[in-house]
């Protein structure tokens, strides 16, 4: 469904009433005779009214029933977008074919985000107007760090889809929640792996000298101190840095066991091959910019059996297998998934309240976990979902295979 249509004039819905009921009243009384000229006037509107109307009509669509739960989707025009809106009208359909939620069909309003914040704000005040019961969507963080205030204010469910921490850290109301993994997690995830694959092992955090690099590394040494780990190496490399051979030494006497490089590919690709070189076993795991043709290259042979944290992929799991044969074998994307996945934790919720006032099924999501498409889903105490942020991917011959996940 648009928005944006112009308000009729009071004199033009009154025209437009004449034209469909025949029965000239207002407010429940008969309209009083008009002056001939005016009735003419009149008569030539109707007919200007009737011809824009018939070619018009095509464009219109149908406001939802008066009885219908109305659920808004927000999203930009764009490939993703389009998924998320189509994942939402076929949610709708099934839901509907099932009997509705709390025996009230559901009805699907779309709004366009335009992928920043002024367009995301209108999008949400649109929303809003059309008293929906839930959005789904905003995937930009722009978009959704502008709205969630709006809907925030106005009692709204959101089940926000952007990876960016804002949505969440700066929560603007209990009704906010965020269906998609945060994507400022790679640190205390890498770190995670590290204790669990290496526990009482020589460990080294090695990073560049970007932000970017010294945020990930300065998470990932916080989750290590805290699981305890205490024989850990930090090193900085230079961006444009050639040989390693100082720091392949120190990692030598350390009789390190596992590395994880925080960086961009070339100087990780280096390092790498330097360490194979001396004799550096190590197991190697990068965040995830290495994920590139440039790291492999780089790397050589020894790229083999490297790990990288690369950003959870919905359509690698097994639930995109079973969604894209019941698309006719379309492939399944996971904006789709995540889209399918929310509507459907919202409707179990909305079942479990008995209700679809916003406090009520916020109450519920924030209390429970509900089966969905893409297995368990749960909220912790700040709105986030409790679902993998990062694949843990390994080089296996020609490609990234995944060996582990992460939140």
């Amino acid at each position: 469904m648009t928005f944006g249509r112009p308000l009729l004039s009071q004199e033009v819905a009154w025209v437009l009433h004449e034209l469909n009921t025949g029965l000239p009243t207002r407010n429940g009384l008969a309209r009083p005779s008009q002056p001939t000229a005016a009735n003419k006037a009149r008569s030539m509107l109707r007919l200007r009214l009737s011809i824009g109307l018939i070619a018009l009509f095509p464009l219109l669509q149908p406001l939802p029933a008066a009885a219908d739960i109305i659920v808004g989707v927000a999203a930009p025009a764009n490939e993703s977008g389009t998924e998320i809106r189509r994942a939402a009208q076929a949610a709708a359909k099934q839901i509907n074919a099932e009997g509705g939620v709390l025996g009230k069909r559901i009805a699907v309003i779309e709004a366009d985000d335009g992928c920043n914040a002024d367009q995301g704000a209108e999008a949400a005040r649109s929303l809003v107007e059309h008293r929906v019961a839930v959005v789904i969507g905003h995937p930009c963080a722009s978009a959704a760090s502008a709205a969630g205030p709006i809907y925030a204010i106005n009692n709204v469910v959101l089940l926000g889809m952007t990876r960016h921490p804002a949505l969440t850290e700066k929560r603007a109301g209990s009704t906010i929640f965020r269906v998609a993994g945060r994507d400022d997690r790679q640190g205390a995830i890498a770190a995670l792996y590290l204790a669990r694959n290496f526990p009482g092992s020589p460990i080294a955090l090695v990073r560049d000298t970007s932000r970017y690099a010294w945020r990930i590394a300065n998470d990932a040494r916080a989750a290590l101190d805290e699981a305890g780990f205490t024989d850990v190496l930090s090193a900085v490399v230079r961006g444009g840095q050639k040989d390693y051979v100082k720091l392949v030494a120190k990692l030598k006497a350390a009789k390190t066991e596992a590395l994880f490089f925080s960086g961009f590919p070339p100087e990780a690709g280096l390092l790498l091959r330097q360490m194979r070189t001396a004799g550096v076993e190590a197991a190697f795991i990068g965040s995830e910019t290495l994920a590139t043709a440039q790291f492999a290259d780089t790397a050589g042979p020894a790229v083999s059996g490297v790990r990288i944290l690369m950003m959870h992929d919905l359509s690698r799991g097994p639930a995109a297998t079973s969604l894209m044969e019941a698309r006719d074998g379309r492939p399944t994307t996971g904006p789709f998934l995540l889209t399918s996945a929310a509507i459907e934790a919202w409707r179990a919720a909305a079942q479990q309240a008995g209700s679809t006032e916003p406090d009520a099924v916020s109450a519920a999501l924030n209390g429970d976990t509900f089966q969905t498409v893409l297995g368990p889903v749960s909220f912790a105490e700040n709105g986030d979902v409790n679902r993998p942020a990062y694949d843990v991917v390994m080089w296996v011959r020609d490609a990234w295979r995944i060996v582990g996940q992460g939140r």
